[in-house]
């Protein structure tokens, strides 16, 4: 076994053992375990989510000690499909893999634990695909495995989150029961785009602590924001390659202009991620023609995720005044609201002018 093999990913210690399907101790491994099956979440010590993880380092954090686990691989769906409890009788008994809402529990806490869900779900479907598709490039050096993303990519990956994510949507908000049908769809179409823009900028960020190389388009594919030319296949040759790709950077950079210098400035945590999941809902357009019922369920959706940040920020992060940093997370919900109206723009584009839209028939319902 190489020397690199035999070392931890997570805390960087001697380790000849494969756990959860990663280089893993036995320590991390059963530290891991512990926190899925637990439920628990933790924040981080420092705030900044940058600890040292190393065995021997002044103090253990346990959020970051937790990500660093996801980054290199450990699913949670491996945690709770193979691990089984026995009860008297001696017949194997297996541990529940869906949660439904509790009453009264955290707003914050079930988007996190919804969305944790679906992040499991689209990722093990994205790569199952990238595995089997010729045109999918490996990403080299990446903490977690990660592909090149282009435009035939691009389309799977997002059908996987509209199919993945219309199930968070209800289970996240329970109270969108209330809603008819249609009212459902309506949201949930103005919805889609913002929670794709904060999931893939937040995750960005999370990543690789940056915007200066790679954008996550998806949990497992990137593109390099320093190499336009890899954003379209090599073999397209045609005639309005050129103008694609001219499209696409100002696309990019129009999307990176918008929102970068909020995200850099309010240093987002994952439990602000999970209430910008939240705003994003309540900030919609639909307002306009909204029903009194529907815009009765935002307004509490909204009401009960900004007091469950209220007791974040004095409880656990310890803020006497957090006004600064309410306001920051609102200037990013914003942002978000404005890169989602510049996505529809640029999906009509490659319609009209390129084409490379034209199958995707629900993407295009959703998004135009």
């Amino acid at each position: 076994m190489s020397a690199e093999a035999a070392v931890c990913r997570i805390c960087s210690t001697p380790n000849y053992t494969i756990n959860f399907g990663v280089d893993a101790c036995r320590a991390c491994s059963a530290f891991f375990k512990r926190v899925v099956l637990s439920g628990r979440q933790y924040s981080c010590r420092t705030g900044q989510r940058q600890c040292d993880l190393n065995r021997d380092a002044k103090f253990n954090c346990r959020r970051c000690r937790y990500d660093k686990c996801v980054a290199v691989g450990m699913r949670h769906d491996k945690v709770i499909g193979v691990d089984k409890k026995s009860n008297e009788e001696g017949k194997e008994i297996s541990l529940p893999t869906d949660i439904s809402p509790i009453h009264n529990e955290s707003m914050l806490y079930r988007i996190g634990r919804e969305y944790e869900k679906n992040v499991i779900n689209r990722q093990r479907e994205e790569l199952a695909m990238l595995r089997e598709c010729s045109s999918a490039k490996r990403v080299p050096h990446a903490p977690q495995e990660l592909y090149s993303s282009l435009p035939n990519i691009l389309r799977q990956t997002m059908q996987f989150t509209v199919q993945e994510s219309w199930t968070f949507f209800h289970i996240a908000f329970p109270s969108l029961k209330h809603l008819s049908f249609q009212e459902q769809m309506d949201l949930y179409r103005f919805y889609i785009l913002k929670f794709i823009m904060t999931d893939s900028f937040s995750r960005t960020w999370k990543i690789w602590e940056s915007f200066d190389k790679y954008y996550m388009c998806s949990v497992s594919t990137c593109i390099d924001l320093k190499s336009p030319n890899s954003w379209l296949n090599e073999n397209d040759t045609t005639w309005n390659r050129e103008a694609h790709l001219n499209s696409s950077t100002r696309y990019v950079r129009n999307q990176m202009a918008i929102m970068v210098p909020s995200l850099v400035k309010a240093r987002i945590t994952d439990r602000e991620v999970y209430a910008l999941f939240a705003l994003a809902l309540c900030d919609t357009d639909i307002k306009i023609n909204a029903s009194e019922c529907l815009l009765s369920v935002l307004d509490d959706i909204r009401k009960e995720v900004l007091q469950d940040l209220k007791i974040y920020y004095r409880e656990e992060m310890g803020l006497v005044n957090y006004s600064t940093r309410l306001g920051n997370l609102m200037n990013v919900c914003h942002a978000i609201r404005e890169c989602s109206h510049h996505f529809s723009v640029f999906v009509r584009t490659q319609i009209t002018l390129f084409d490379s839209w034209s199958t995707a028939t629900q993407l295009k319902e959703l998004f135009l």
